[in-house]
């Protein structure tokens, strides 16, 4: 099981990239901004396993083939922006990928109780990760000039948090639990 989830740099009024970053919407904190979008692959454990830096214009779904690139089969776990039933029926098709996501107030879920609820403890671990990279790495600022500086940032900064979330699994400790992380 996959996780494809996005999160947002903002940049506001900055010129440096002016023609790379674009204008987006946030809806969860219904907020316009200009910069770049995140988009994470993490693993059960909250490992890593793919990211893609976007303009923030551009749709989570095209990053989304991108980032399943070599994966087939299993079971994917998206946010509310990969909403769609074409889109799901296509990953299902192309990729034999079944992807999960959480439904709006307004929409029927096909899914029972019980599965909604696991579901939704899993969806936390990535919450968790994306926390974590926000308030641990600063993954949301960095001081990048060019575009070059800012994918060496943020690759650091994932690497790091890798190793930490590696570094606990090979401890015994809980993946995500990085105030307990020992690195020796």
């Amino acid at each position: 099981m996959v996780f494809l989830y996005q999160y947002f740099k903002r940049a506001k009024s900055c010129s440096r990239f002016r023609g790379v970053a674009s204008y987006g919407y946030c809806a969860s904190k219904n907020e316009n901004y200009f910069g770049f979008e995140g988009h994470l692959l993490l693993d059960m454990r909250g490992i890593v396993a793919g990211f893609s830096l976007t303009p923030a214009h551009e749709s989570e779904r095209e990053t989304a083939w991108e980032l399943l690139e070599g994966i087939h089969g299993g079971l994917l776990l998206g946010d509310k922006g990969y909403l769609g039933h074409f889109f799901k029926q296509q990953l299902l098709h192309l990729k034999g990928i079944e992807l999960q996501t959480p439904v709006r107030n307004n929409m029927k879920d096909s899914l029972s109780k019980q599965q909604r609820k696991q579901l939704n403890r899993v969806r936390r671990r990535v919450e968790t990760t994306i926390g974590q990279l926000a308030e641990r790495f600063n993954i949301e600022k960095t001081r990048a000039r060019t575009v070059w500086s800012l994918t060496n940032h943020l690759t650091r900064k994932l690497l790091s948090h890798s190793i930490a979330v590696f570094a606990n699994i090979q401890h015994g400790i809980e993946p995500l639990t990085l105030e307990k992380t020992v690195l020796a």
